[in-house]
């Protein structure tokens, strides 16, 4: 009887001595999971880069993408995603554009291609149609010295989101393509009478660029001032080569921004005064904020 006790008794030590293990080792894995980065979370409500597979199937020669994201870049990190069309290279980087009605958009910037950047595919042949039809409309500080990037502007983009012909035939654009347009004031808006009588009204109406000259805030500005020849609309050349063909740029808009769309170590970069953003595009970095801190737009 004595022995059967003993037995039970070690029986019950080595049980409960298993359960303190089990614990130990399940409370071990919870911190080791607590203590993981980013990558291990699945952050596919996040802008991401697309993956390989999907800009080859949607015109896009990836090898060909100038400037893509690499994870390591300091505008984008790793992040996993279950979205099939990503891969797991997250977005920072955040730029704010107009609406062709002036409304606020919020973009990320994945990298140009030129002509040559389109895959020899129908597919790449669509591309570059569809990017003709989106353009982005730019807007170069005048006393910039090297090529073109999207943080060397006098102002936000504008980004019209419909296309600029219309047709029957399905005119989607993905990857967000756009052919980059050009945006400068000509001399006739800078020193004839006409011309300053509309950079007036057109200062007072939108406020005014890092260059002091108005800014422009819609399709229908755009229109009204190359109509009146006080600005040029130019496509921009790769590197000043002009053999290399017009630029496109890959520019998907967010569809939605709210709820938790914007993570919390993204950046928004925008124009800057004096290290504070113009006064009449401060409510770019106000919404920012609000998205950022609160998953929804400010009151």
């Amino acid at each position: 009887m004595k022995k059967q006790f003993t037995k039970y008794n070690g029986f019950l030590i080595m049980a409960a001595a298993l359960m303190i293990l089990t614990f130990a080792f399940s409370l071990a894995a919870q911190t080791a999971d607590d203590s993981l980065p980013p990558l291990a979370e699945d952050t596919s409500i996040n802008p991401h880069d697309f993956n390989n597979e999907y800009y080859a199937a949607n015109g896009v020669e990836p090898k060909l993408i100038i400037g893509r994201r690499t994870g390591t870049d300091f505008l984008s990190v790793f992040g996993l995603s279950s979205n099939p069309i990503h891969n797991n290279v997250r977005i920072l980087a955040t730029l704010p554009a107009y609406s062709e009605t002036g409304e606020i958009r919020f973009w990320n910037p994945l990298g140009e291609v030129t002509t040559e950047g389109f895959t020899q595919t129908e597919a790449g042949a669509q591309a570059r149609q569809i990017a003709g039809l989106y353009p982005i409309y730019v807007f170069p500080r005048n006393d910039a010295d090297k090529p073109f990037s999207f943080t060397n502007n006098r102002q936000a983009a504008i980004i019209p989101e419909t296309p600029n012909y219309m047709s029957t035939v399905d005119y989607s654009n993905p990857l967000g393509l756009r052919l980059i347009l050009m945006v400068n004031y000509t001399d006739k808006a800078l020193i004839t009478k006409e011309g300053l009588q509309m950079m007036n009204y057109m200062g007072k109406k939108n406020g005014f660029s890092l260059e002091d000259t108005p800014l422009i805030k819609t399709a229908g500005d755009i229109e009204m001032l190359a109509t009146g020849e006080f600005i040029t609309i130019e496509r921009l050349p790769f590197y000043g080569d002009a053999k290399y063909g017009v630029q496109y740029a890959i520019t998907p808009v967010m569809a939605t921004v709210v709820k938790g769309v914007i993570a919390h170590d993204a950046f928004l970069n925008t124009v800057l005064r004096d290290g504070r953003p113009l006064t009449g595009e401060a409510f770019f970095s106000e919404q920012f904020g609000c998205l950022l801190k609160y998953g929804d737009w400010c009151n």
